[in-house]
């Protein structure tokens, strides 16, 4: 008997949710070998991961960090499990100058994920 791949059934969830969630587009996929799936969404301030959220669960974390060529860059990245797969899902834009000027080193901005208030 052969043995299954790590990557079969992260494969058929990630294909479940794409049919299921046709409005979140423009997202990179891949699968590692451990069946983790991975989504990258680069000049994305956030709502993509935001929107996953919503419907996979978790929480996004925000933070802010350099790229090499010493840009500020807003890092939004999801780290939960949907339907007994693992997702790690980013999105990452610039901050303009102004907006970094505001903000104080070290500040944590949170995600703004819906729900009551």
């Amino acid at each position: 008997m052969g043995q299954s791949s790590p990557q079969k059934a992260p494969a058929q969830t990630l294909a479940a949710l794409l049919t299921e969630h046709p409005e979140i587009a423009g997202v990179t996929w891949n699968i590692d070998p451990s069946g983790v799936i991975h989504g990258a969404k680069p000049d994305d301030d956030g709502r993509t991961v935001t929107a996953l959220a919503r419907i996979l669960g978790g929480t996004p974390l925000t933070r802010s960090t350099s790229n090499s060529l010493g840009d500020r860059l807003q890092l939004t990245e999801l780290v939960t499990v949907w339907h007994g797969t693992h997702f790690d899902v980013w999105t990452t834009h610039e901050i303009p100058a102004e907006e970094e000027a505001a903000r104080p080193l070290g500040a944590v901005v949170p995600a703004i994920t819906g729900g009551a208030r």
